[in-house]
């Protein structure tokens, strides 16, 4: 069988290992062909650790589980059970659990020693028969395992996130705005819906210094994006496309001038995303958008002020908070 393929959220001192290693004892031998692909959060709460896996080995063989407990190796080789037994249900059958059970998981029944000698008072303990490994999960009963092979497999993310953006090229000098998202994550896809505004920035007239132009520009877009990753660190690529208005308002003027053109444009985006928490992200994007229309934007006389520019270049940083 392939060797699991996991992505790991978690401090160092819960290393995926303790999942993988887990993962191999428990399907060695299994013939079940198909890879498995594992997305875990660990982190540490008030009573120990808590871990929750989504994982994917195809059809009927899918789901998500949470687990709790006091220390990291018990809570990763709880989770690794479940999704051994959800892959390949032969596994209960090649598996005996260790005496030191935890309550990540249904405990099994009491075993009451059975005592050597009529005349002894305390019960030897008994040893387990060799195992697959040092498992510290309670056997599940059967009905538990039916109803994790029924539990629905949530893979749909929504998101919302807002960043500050840094632009030029298309609008005279250097711009700041704000940018909001909106979209969705599935797996190594990334959807969002986007919008922005830009400050005013301001060129004055060849012709005249006095007057000039004030331009901002306020856009609304969608995106695609594949999201490869490294380790925790989601690196989204995505293309798009945006419209709205770039406005120029003259100063300097004797009379109030105003001018609205449509903007439209074709970009390319590359950032990462750092889930700091299951529920939340630090991001940074780089944008290339490339205007379809590129206007003149003139004052009566003076000629020519600003002209939009063949392409723009922004950066942005942000937060963004994910659920469930």
């Amino acid at each position: 069988m392939p060797p699991p393929e996991v992505r790991w959220t978690g401090p160092a001192e819960c290393p995926s290992d303790m999942l993988t290693d887990a993962l191999d004892r428990l399907l060695a031998g299994s013939s079940v062909a198909t890879p498995i692909r594992v997305e875990a959060t660990v982190e540490r709460t008030l009573d120990g650790w808590s871990i929750r896996t989504d994982f994917d080995a195809g059809p009927g063989r899918a789901g998500q589980r949470t687990f709790q407990a006091p220390s990291c190796r018990t809570v990763t080789q709880a989770a690794a059970l479940a999704i051994a037994i959800a892959v390949d249900p032969g596994v209960l059958d090649r598996w005996v659990p260790m005496t030191d059970e935890v309550t990540a998981m249904e405990p099994a029944a009491p075993v009451v020693p059975e005592l050597p000698e009529p005349e002894v008072s305390v019960p030897a303990p008994s040893e387990p028969p060799p195992s697959l490994g040092p498992i510290e999960a309670a056997r599940p009963t059967p009905a538990s395992v039916r109803e994790a092979r029924r539990e629905p497999s949530l893979r749909w993310r929504g998101l919302v996130g807002v960043a500050g953006s840094v632009d030029g090229g298309a609008l005279p000098g250097a711009g700041l705005g704000i940018v909001a998202t909106v979209g969705v994550l599935h797996r190594g896809f990334r959807g969002e819906l986007v919008a922005s505004r830009r400050f005013a920035t301001q060129q004055a007239a060849a012709a005249d210094p006095r007057v000039g132009g004030s331009f901002t520009q306020w856009w609304v877009g969608a995106r695609g994006c594949g999201v490869p990753r490294l380790g925790a660190v989601e690196l989204p690529l995505c293309a798009g496309l945006e419209g709205g208005q770039t406005v120029g308002r003259g100063i300097g003027l004797p009379a109030w001038r105003r001018s609205a053109q449509p903007w439209w444009a074709g970009l390319l985006d590359a950032g990462l995303a750092w889930p700091v928490r299951p529920w939340l992200a630090l991001t940074a994007r780089a944008t290339l958008a490339v205007p379809l229309l590129r206007q003149d934007f003139s004052i009566a006389g003076l000629g020519v002020v600003h002209r939009v520019g063949p392409v723009e270049g922004r950066g942005t940083l942000g937060v963004e908070l994910r659920w469930p």
